[in-house]
């Protein structure tokens, strides 16, 4: 009955938080704990292992250890039940407010109040009589079928419904600089490639926050401080009315190992960063440009990066034609090409601090991460997958491959060691972009290794090691040639 209980108090904070703004659960708030205090290279590990399901897996990891725990309670000390859940109810909504970036009264919402209300349940389950008995168990199940109402409106299209969704039903401004749809040159029709354009629903999501923050648009503002003649307050509203520019941008985590799917590339829309620069005025000797998450996640990466001619950063506000989603940092983020998000793509976005590297570490810097985060030149093998059997005779073998923002000069491919040898590519979306490549090999019967490299606009061939794609951990990104193994039938 206990576990009943306490299984009951996890729903209803599940609950509770999806339909409070920017609220984290019980074990949201225990998993931001976990993030808070990990041990360098912790989440690489995890990454690894679970990619991006690793927020999930956390959760119901604090989940099940949870409820195991207060079982262990109740058998060993069942009088102490009641108290642990109100230290625990108020431990984790510190957690919840100084790791987790929620307010206070959310917090108590949807982290203490469930705590109090399952270890006041718990008093009641000590009574005696009748009476006491069948009044604690309308209060668990009424406690399980709340919270799994709350969930049903917070976390299915009935948010929306109930005016939820922070999104509503706003539409993008239409831009002044557009980036026009792709054309056949520039996406080959093959089976099993990925689309030039990642799909939102799709596109890979890697952060620290174990629940996006549900903010409300029209209450939210960014500034631009620091290290500025002029600083900037900018509200929603503010960034829709500036000239709008769309993009096409290749965006990957630098925890994506050698052919992963930690990557994908999107039309993003927004408001020019150097424009929002310039009008603020950079004071001469800043270096950084240091920028800031609701949930108080920090990234930095060097100010004549964002301000060099060629690129073009953005405080994103669309995503593929659409609003962004929660998931993918609405109302505002920034999009840096070239640059891996650790350093660089804040969601959520809260403000822009120009400064001098000195001033400011970044979040995952003060982790020991290495500062530089130019993005790797990669390519990967789709078709055919690992380990598929394939008929002797010509078999098409293609993938996608990527160096932003230099671009792609070439993609080869190698069989069993041999020759490297050229491959067709698509037209790039832009030099931010990755792009399509493909290639005819005559198949003979045996096993066989297929690896592909990339040069990159430069002129700089990928490098080969480590071979194996091995991540060189603190030190930078997974490098090598992604390699598959398939069999062809005799």
């Amino acid at each position: 009955m206990v576990v009943a209980v306490a299984a009951g108090a996890l729903l209803l904070s599940e609950g509770v938080a999806a339909i409070v703004p920017g609220a984290l659960s019980l074990s949201g708030a225990a998993g931001a704990a976990v993030v808070a205090l990990q041990p360098p290279g912790a989440k690489e590990l995890v990454t690894s292992l679970f990619g991006t399901a690793s927020k999930g897996v956390l959760q119901l990891l604090a989940a099940g250890v949870g409820l195991g725990l207060v079982g262990l309670l109740a058998r060993w000390r069942p009088r102490a039940v009641q108290p642990a859940a109100w230290v625990t109810g108020f431990l984790l909504t510190g957690s919840a407010i100084f790791w987790g970036g929620v307010p206070g009264i959310w917090a108590i919402a949807a982290v203490a109040v469930p705590a109090f209300l399952a270890g006041r349940i718990l008093e009641m389950q000590e009574a005696r009589d009748e009476g006491d008995r069948r009044a604690f168990l309308f209060a668990t199940g009424g406690m399980a079928i709340a919270g799994g109402l709350a969930l049903l409106v917070g976390r299915t299209p009935l948010r929306q419904l109930f005016g939820l969704d922070a999104r509503g039903s706003s539409e993008l401004p239409d831009a002044e600089i557009s980036a026009p749809p792709p054309t056949g040159a520039q996406s080959f029709d093959i089976a099993g490639i990925s689309p030039i354009i990642t799909p939102v629903e799709s596109f890979y999501r890697i952060d620290t926050s174990l629940s996006p923050p549900a903010i409300d648009a029209t209450r939210w503002s960014m500034r631009i401080d620091g290290m500025v003649e002029r600083p900037l307050e900018l509200t929603y509203d503010d960034l829709r009315a500036e000239p709008q520019i769309e993009i096409y941008s290749t965006m990957a985590c630098i925890s994506n190992e050698v052919g992963g799917d930690l990557v994908g590339t999107a039309k993003w829309s927004g408001v020019s960063l150097q424009s929002l620069l310039a009008r603020a005025g950079v004071q001469a000797g800043a270096t950084q440009l240091f920028s800031r998450s609701v949930d108080g996640w920090s990234a930095g990466f060097p100010l004549a990066w964002a301000l060099a001619p060629e690129r073009q950063p953005l405080v994103a506000i669309g995503m593929n034609d659409e609003p962004l989603t929660r998931d993918h940092g609405f109302p505002a983020r920034l999009v840096v090409p070239g640059l891996f998000g650790y350093v660089s793509a804040t969601k959520w976005l809260d403000s822009i601090i120009v400064n001098r590297f000195e001033d400011a570490t970044p979040y995952w810097l003060e982790l020991g991460w290495v500062a530089d985060g130019t993005m790797e030149t990669q390519a990967r093998i789709e078709v055919p997958r690992y380990g598929s059997r394939l008929a002797a005779g010509p078999v098409q073998v293609a993938g996608t491959a990527w160096a932003p923002d230099r671009g792609v000069r070439a993609v080869e491919i190698s069989i069993d060691g041999g020759p490297w040898s050229p491959t067709d590519l698509s037209l790039p979306l832009s030099s931010a972009t990755w792009v399509q490549w493909r290639a005819t090999w005559q198949a003979t019967p045996g096993e066989h290794e297929i690896r592909v490299r990339t040069t990159d606009g430069f002129g700089a061939v990928q490098p080969t090691s480590p071979a194996d794609g091995r991540y060189e951990g603190l030190l930078g990104a997974y490098r090598g040639h992604h390699t598959i193994t398939v069999t062809v039938a005799g």
